[in-house]
């Protein structure tokens, strides 16, 4: 038989459990989170893509791949991650448990062409990020048009890891033509948000290079928002400088750039 508490040992217990409780939980919440690796290349070449972005849509976070196109970003089985990069087709990937913790190599395609060539050749009145959303554009609508589209569930040969942005799987009916029209333009948010935000420009004001540059990118990366109610580069400038003293405030960072 144990012996009788007595009443202080009973205060003191009352006291310590839920103190051993709240130090407990924290613990199990860091233990559960679940993350991605993985690094970004050409399909093509096999040459690395450094600073791509890759999105987790169910959790609205973003991380940019350094220059060793590795990136990690936190996600759960079922999650939809996008990954995008100037001048490439977006590159769609749906999580399965087996990713978890694990590292995965997303191959990027390069845009196709189905712009009228008047258009392509007199670009100098459009930016490179409006020549690839209006190619994106066409090549979307081409494939929601299509009939009897085949339903894709996994890979695809010549699309990279993972489920390719080909929106087959969504186009047997309205309402899965809907949600694709719908997760594209998500997808287009997030290439607008590239930019805008864009690596040169970053580096410029902030005198960032190689891995501060990318960890500036990923923790001060501006919402779609924000960026349509701010149209002037000046805006961007101004986001640029404010964030770089807040930058400069984290232990260490002083002297960077």
């Amino acid at each position: 038989m144990l012996p009788p508490f007595s009443l202080k040992e009973y205060y003191s217990m009352r006291i310590l459990i839920p103190a051993l409780l709240l130090f407990i939980a924290p613990l199990g919440t860091v233990f559960s989170q679940s993350v991605i690796y993985g690094r970004t290349v050409d399909l093509s070449t096999g040459n690395i893509i450094s600073l791509a972005t890759v999105t987790n849509l169910n959790k609205g976070k973003s991380v940019v791949s350094n220059y060793s196109g590795r990136f990690s970003i936190a996600a759960e089985a079922g999650n939809l991650l996008v990954t995008s990069y100037s001048g490439y087709d977006f590159d769609t990937i749906r999580v399965t448990p087996q990713m978890i913790n694990d590292t995965i190599t997303i191959q990027m395609n390069v845009l196709g062409t189905m712009l009228p060539t008047a258009v392509v050749t007199g670009h100098t009145q459009y930016s490179s990020y409006q020549l690839d959303s209006m190619e994106r554009r066409l090549q979307h609508a081409s494939l929601l048009n299509k009939k009897n589209l085949k339903a894709i569930d996994g890979p695809v040969e010549g699309s990279g890891f993972g489920v390719s942005f080909s929106l087959d799987r969504f186009s047997k009916h309205e309402k899965q033509k809907r949600k694709a029209k719908e997760l594209f333009e998500m997808m287009e948010e997030e290439a607008y948000i590239n930019y805008r935000f864009d690596d040169g420009k970053v580096s410029e004001y902030t005198g960032l290079k190689s891995a501060d540059l990318v960890e500036f990118m990923n923790l001060y990366r501006p919402g779609y928002n924000w960026l349509r109610k701010h149209i002037e580069e000046e805006d961007v400038v101004d986001y640029i400088n404010s964030k770089l003293k807040a930058y400069r405030k984290i232990p260490g960072n002083k002297l960077k750039g």
